[in-house]
Order: structure tokens, then sequence, then C-alpha cells
């Protein structure tokens, strides 16, 4: 093998910093989620990846593609993938497509540049799915006195529930985690009579997702 690549779904900035501080460049890319709404770590740790030779490929650059009314009939789609192409510092972004519409619509936004209007479009879908999409920060899992593996099951929804509609791809993500570490541990918890403290610094109500 030529390359070799690193991905990952949590601490996405301390792996990035890794990369850049391996001074024997082991690894020849990152793959991580990168969006609209991503935190500033995470895009500082990119750049700074990236000005050391490392490869960074955007994944869930669609921030989730959940659908909403609060658009209309307009799709948030090319203005998060046109968010994502301005980094110069993303070698290459990998958005899912599940049919040929979505992929001319994906195609169609290469080389056009990121306007006041794409702007606009994304601030209104943010409000849309803020209580729906998660940062994958996994500060939530702290707050948590069990361990839940929060972001994770989160991922899991989004999957179900986001533009990718996949119970197959939901199921096996779910399946990863450890059942001391599943949503298991929260239906003993609610049964128990205590409740979720938990706490999600983006506003999603962790014990309604996870029950």
């Amino acid at each position: 093998m030529r390359f070799f690549g690193v991905t990952t779904h949590k601490n996405q900035s301390e792996v990035l910093n890794a990369l850049a501080d391996d001074r024997d460049r082991f690894f020849d890319t990152g793959l991580v989620a990168f969006n609209f709404k991503s935190d500033k770590p995470v895009a500082d740790a990119m750049e700074r990846a990236a000005k050391a030779n490392i490869g960074i490929i955007a994944m869930k650059t669609q921030a989730g593609g959940y659908a909403t009314e609060a658009l209309g009939q307009i799709s948030p789609h090319q203005a998060a993938l046109k968010w994502v192409l301005q980094h110069k510092y993303a070698t290459a972004a990998i958005p899912g497509m599940k049919d040929l519409a979505q992929l001319k619509e994906d195609i169609a936004v290469m080389g056009m540049p990121y306007k006041y209007a794409d702007d606009r479009i994304l601030k209104r879908y943010s409000a849309a799915v803020e209580g729906q999409y998660c940062h994958f920060c996994g500060k939530c899992e702290g707050t948590c006195p069990m361990g839940v593996e929060i972001s994770t099951i989160n991922r899991s929804l989004m999957y179900a529930q986001g533009a990718y509609k996949s119970k197959e791809l939901a199921l096996a993500t779910y399946r990863e985690i450890p059942l001391s570490a599943s949503a298991n541990v929260c239906l003993d918890c609610s049964a128990a009579g205590g409740a979720c403290v938990a706490i999600c610094i983006n506003g999603i109500d962790i014990s309604e997702r996870c029950a």
C-alpha cells in the first residue's frame, strides 16, 4: 500500500492535531466530519493538518441533510457543499448521494462561489435542525455518569432520519456500541425513576433522543 489514512467521528480536533504533530508522517490523509455547523477547533485543526501536508477529506458535509419545510422548495444541499469547498484546507469532499438527482445537484456546484444567498439559506436550515443535528463533539458524554455513547447514538439516528434514510446503516452503527454504553442504559435509568443529567451544549434534548 502506498498511502494510509485515518478517520474519526469523535475527538476530531485531537486526532487532526496529532496527525500534524507526527514527525514520521505515517498517515497521509484524515477523514473528518466538516460542515457549516462544525465547531471552530475542528476547522483550526483541519487547517493545521493541511499545512503539514495531510490531505483533509470532509464527510458529513450536508449536516445530516434533514428534510424541513423551513426553506419551502429551496434545497440547502448545494449551499452546504459550497460552504465546505470554499475552505482551501479541505482537499476533497465526499457528500453522500443516494440517486442520480443528488449526484447532479452536487456536481453542479463545482467552481461556483459561496454567496450571501447561500449564507442565508444555511442560517435558516441550521435553525430548523437545531434540535436534531449532533456536532459529534462528544462533550455530552462526559456529563453522563453511566458512560453512554450519546454521540454514536445520535449518529445512528441521523442515518435513519436524515438524508441517508438507511435503517441498515443506522442499525450497523448502533450495534458497534457496547451494550453497557447503549441506549439500554438510558431505559434502565428512566425505569428506576432517574432523570437524565447529560447536557448537550448545542441544545439537543438528549433524554428524548436516547429514550
